[in-house]
């Protein structure tokens, strides 16, 4: 045909089904596996592959894993690889086993060709990610980084209660009493 073969992405989906790693082997592990990808890809004569993932948030007897965390980890500190987290999970609609369902998966390819249109002319996609924890007196404030303001959705469509999603460990005998957007700082 005359044409030279493209590859658009790559698409990792894998997470939950790890129950032998840690965080630090899980990340280790995943690094290797995009390093070895890319080289191979380059060796092939494609261009550096964007790497797609889902970003797990657990279900329903499950909200902490070492995959969970990596990939929260990969999103903002993801070396010399593009790797893109476009959706997070708990979004769309799952199974009993946590995967996600035929109709989301359709919704989800939607969702990461779009990701994959905006991120190409090097511009940038990704889902809310929190990155800075402060503490004074009795406020706690989470920095995030997102491409729009957020928003707390009065109508609680994931039923994430009055916390917003929000959990604290560790912290016998002090509970979250509210969750609200600063007004100086709609991230």
């Amino acid at each position: 045909l005359g044409k030279e073969a493209r590859l658009l992405c790559v698409r990792l989906n894998y997470g939950l089904e790890d129950v032998r790693s840690d965080e630090t082997a899980f990340r280790a592990g995943m690094v290797r596996l995009l390093d070895k990808l890319t080289a191979g890809l380059l060796e092939l004569g494609f261009d550096r592959p964007v790497f797609l993932a889902n970003f797990d948030c657990g279900i329903a007897d499950q909200s902490d894993h070492p995959a969970m965390r990596t990939y929260g980890t990969l999103a903002w500190s993801h070396g010399l690889h593009d790797f893109i987290l476009p959706q997070p999970a708990y979004g769309l609609a799952h199974d009993s086993y946590g995967r996600l369902t035929p109709d989301a998966m359709r919704q989800l390819a939607g969702i990461e060709l779009a990701a994959l249109t905006q991120v190409r002319p090097q511009n940038w996609w990704f889902c809310p990610m929190g990155l800075l924890v402060e503490a004074s007196d009795a406020t706690i404030r989470v920095r995030f980084r997102a491409m729009g303001d957020l928003e707390i959705d009065a109508a609680d469509p994931f039923q994430a209660g009055e916390a917003a999603g929000f959990t604290l460990y560790n912290a016998q005998g002090v509970e979250i009493a509210g969750v609200s957007l600063s007004p100086d700082d709609p991230q």
